[in-house]
């Protein structure tokens, strides 16, 4: 729950990076990633509430802070970074999870979710930015 609840693409939704008109293709692949990412947190929360287990997922990692202010072109890359170690940590997950068969198909459905974000962030970055006139 804590990896999507406070995932780099979160935290930047109300970081308020600096953007540019050519920015619009990555401000809606990061809402889609967003909207993703807080869909898979009410639903692993529900599993939690459902077994009595906590459901709260802590903080922001405090390095996120570092982001504050920065444009997003350069984020695009942090967050690259940030999401193959989801893809990673989420895989474990998966694999920890082999005893629970409903809780396993949730990490296995975020574990597709996040190796489709990482390519969708990949691909911002293969794309060539216009030069503004």
């Amino acid at each position: 729950m804590a990896i999507h609840s406070h995932s780099f693409p979160i935290y930047l939704a109300d970081a308020d990076p600096w953007t540019h008109a050519g920015d619009r293709r990555a401000l809606e692949t990061f809402q889609h990633i967003v909207a993703d990412k807080k869909r898979v947190t009410d639903r692993i929360g529900a599993v939690l509430i459902e077994a009595d287990r906590p459901t709260d997922p802590g903080s922001f990692p405090m390095e996120f802070t570092s982001a504050n202010d920065l444009s997003l072109d350069y984020l695009i890359r942090c967050a690259i970074d940030y999401q193959a170690a989801d893809v990673a940590a989420i895989a474990e997950c998966a694999r920890q999870l082999r005893l629970a068969p409903a809780a396993r198909g949730i990490a296995e459905e975020a574990l597709g979710l996040a190796k489709g974000h990482l390519e969708a962030l990949q691909e911002l970055v293969a794309i060539p930015v216009p030069n503004a006139v």
